[in-house]
């Protein structure tokens, strides 16, 4: 249903439907509040209000919002998440200024591989189970899709030692990294290095193939014949899932 259609009249109003849709999302509201989740709440409370404020009567919603940012804990997780989403910030700020410069050539091999064990570290602690681990887990996953963005980019413009670099991060950061040696693989299968496309590949097949298809793209194709990639074509196809 689309509220903000019946709100500025391109639908016509089903008091029906607006009902139905209204009473689920205040059980919603209401379970996170139950559930001691104020912030999350006081969003559903807020959205109800704005959502079905010219549609019916939603006095309770905003009475709830009200009610909510009175509560102490309200105003504790207010102040928690804002120094949370400051530490995500600050994770986040080098490696990603890093990762930005790649395309200049202003990073030294020495330089990336501090930026690779940094995002690997921080993908450690995403993995731990101390009080931060969900801080370090948002601040990771902004980067590793900054690296996939920026990979993209790199290898639709050709640039494809950058592209090679960008990928090679975002697997460092990732839990399931075999799109990552994929792009990789594809790069190298590009660039005429055989060796390296194999080892790509194969680190796919490791981290787990979803694709039966991809080792059909054009770059794979001059390797068809090649015995050390049909048996990893073979195998390929075998574990993929169709």
């Amino acid at each position: 249903m689309d509220l903000q259609a019946m709100t500025v009249g391109t639908l016509p109003r089903v008091p029906a439907r607006i009902k139905t849709t209204l009473d689920a999302s205040m059980s919603r509201a209401k379970e996170l509040e139950t559930r001691g989740d104020l912030l999350a709440a006081g969003r559903e409370f807020k959205a109800i209000a704005r959502n079905f404020g010219n549609l019916t009567d939603i006095t309770t919603a905003p009475a709830r919002v009200s009610e909510l940012q009175k509560n102490k804990n309200f105003k504790k997780a207010e102040k928690q998440e804002a120094a949370e989403l400051d530490q995500q910030e600050r994770l986040e700020a080098t490696p990603s200024a890093q990762m930005a410069r790649l395309p200049n050539g202003e990073m030294d091999a020495m330089a990336f591989n501090e930026l690779r064990s940094s995002i690997a570290g921080l993908k450690r602690q995403a993995g731990s189970s101390g009080r931060d681990w969900l801080v370090a887990r948002r601040a990771l996953g902004g980067l590793v899709v900054q690296a996939y963005e920026s990979g993209q980019a790199s290898l639709d413009q050709k640039n494809y030692s950058v592209a090679l670099q960008y990928f090679d991060l975002a697997a460092a950061g990732s839990a399931k990294p075999a799109w990552a040696y994929y792009q990789s693989a594809r790069i190298y299968a590009i660039t005429s290095d055989k060796k390296s496309m194999l080892s790509e590949l194969k680190k796919c097949l490791t981290a787990g193939v979803h694709d039966s298809s991809a080792l059909d793209l054009d770059e794979f194709q001059r390797y068809r014949d090649v015995p050390e990639f049909k048996a990893v074509a073979e195998e390929w196809k075998r574990n993929a899932t169709p």
